[in-house]
């Protein structure tokens, strides 16, 4: 079914045009890159283990990846989110390659997948970056002649995305529905041994158990705000989902059951929120899905292609009306220069000493080459739910090793306002040492006391 045909020659030139127009758009944007794929990867580069040095929920994947690019700044990892974003498109278009559509319905599906990827992507740098690619590789290499090359690359990809989200486990059902074997689930089982014996080497199996799935199957029900629960966005995408089954069934019905599991795949990031790069593989598989069913269908094929040519004029407006398209750096988290004079003051005055970021600012660390002297390094939505003592934890790390500076950047978001039982323990021990218009940074007491303060 979804054998590359021979003569594709006619969807060149529109291929080449939309990923020019997608890198130029995603180039020339403000790329955003969250706290944890920069400090995570940085930790990991350092010598720390996940989960046993450093608490956090997430397969590891990603981190050991980007660890080998982990400079001053955040431009590898931009670098990586716009390949990343663009093998996704590429890899849309040449699975509607294989469905022989007329270059205009080829053109259209393209460059609103493009305006579609490029808007939910959110310029963010987060898993179903990798995701999205992978679970396209894997509905592709479904498709393919069942042989050895094609066995291990299936395996190699579903552990790939089990060792980002681990819920992604299940995606070894659509390729058993297509090739009722086990092979590649022989091939997943022996790379998850390899990665049991690393973890197990670095006494870190049982935190990693702890953090990657008993945290996890508590964190929808501590945040209670799965978007799945919520009917007013559940309804309408399940509604989509069916509709779009329907249409192609009568095309693919040997085949639907593999789309139907390629589907469920693609609702799994929305477990935790509601978030626009979590719709990214669902609306990715909902648009494959509508180009299946517009195959024989000339009435179904106008009304997609007058619908499809709507919703790119909406995007193209929300991406003008957000600002999403810039030429300056992200203003985000560690882009924004918010804690350059900080920095600044304590690498001319105190280069490489240990220090506490009391926020999600992963530049103190990564800036000044020191290591973050908790367990606890940023903090997550849920985490002191599930960890009562977080607070005291993070207090007691700070004593034991006579840690001597806590840094504040202004203004704190609702995550810390709420660790008052730390917050207040911290202004109550300390002294103001330095402050600027966003940063603060306080002396502990116990180190001012031995000191000629």
């Amino acid at each position: 079914m979804y054998n590359i045909p021979k003569s594709v020659k006619k969807y060149f030139p529109f291929t080449s045009i939309i990923l020019l127009f997608f890198v130029f758009l995603t180039v020339h944007s403000s790329i955003s890159v969250f706290p944890e794929m920069r400090l995570f990867p940085y930790l990991i580069h350092k010598g720390l283990t996940p989960y046993k040095d450093f608490f956090d929920h997430h397969g590891f994947l990603l981190y050991y990846l980007l660890a080998p690019f982990i400079g001053t700044n955040t431009l590898p990892q931009k670098i990586i989110y716009v390949t990343l974003q663009t093998l996704s498109l590429l890899l849309f278009m040449l699975i509607i390659w294989t469905l022989r559509m007329s270059k205009k319905q080829f053109g259209v599906l393209s460059f609103t997948y493009a305006l579609v990827l490029f808007y939910l992507g959110d310029n963010t740098l987060w898993y179903e970056t990798l995701i999205t690619p992978l679970l396209l590789m894997l509905f592709i290499s479904v498709f393919q002649k069942k042989n050895i090359f094609n066995i291990i690359i299936s395996g190699v990809v579903v552990f790939f995305l089990s060792a980002i989200k681990p819920l992604f486990i299940v995606s070894i059902i659509p390729v058993l529905l297509k090739w009722k074997t086990l092979k590649m689930g022989i091939v997943t089982a022996i790379l998850w041994i390899i990665v049991i014996l690393y973890f197990m080497k670095e006494n870190a199996i049982y935190p990693l158990y702890i953090s990657l799935i008993l945290f996890n199957a508590e964190l929808p029900r501590m945040l209670q705000n799965s978007p799945l629960k919520d009917p007013y966005i559940i309804l309408p995408l399940v509604f989509l989902s069916l509709i779009s089954l329907f249409l192609s069934y009568k095309n693919h019905l040997d085949n639907v059951g593999i789309i139907i599991s390629f589907l469920f795949l693609s609702y799994i990031p929305l477990l935790t929120g509601f978030w626009k790069p979590h719709l990214v593989s669902l609306i990715t598989f909902l648009m494959v899905t509508i180009s299946l069913s517009i195959m024989g269908n000339r009435f179904f094929s106008k009304i997609t292609v007058i619908v499809l040519f709507l919703i790119s004029f909406f995007i193209i407006r929300k991406i003008i009306l957000e600002n999403q398209l810039q030429t300056q750096l992200a203003l985000v988290y560690t882009d924004d220069y918010k804690s350059e004079k900080a920095i600044n003051y304590l690498r001319q005055n105190y280069p490489h000493k240990p220090l506490y970021v009391f926020s999600n600012r992963p530049e103190f660390y990564t800036e000044l080459d020191t290591v973050p002297p908790v367990y606890f390094p940023l903090k997550f939505p849920g985490v002191e739910k599930y960890y009562p003592n977080y607070e005291t934890n993070i207090m007691n790390s700070i004593k034991r090793d006579n840690i001597e500076r806590v840094v504040f950047v202004m203004p704190l978001d609702t995550e810390f306002e709420n660790q008052k039982y730390l917050k207040n323990w911290i202004m109550q021990n300390s002294v103001v040492e330095y402050q600027d218009e966003n940063t603060q940074i306080r002396l502990i007491r116990h180190v001012r006391n031995q000191s000629q303060f």
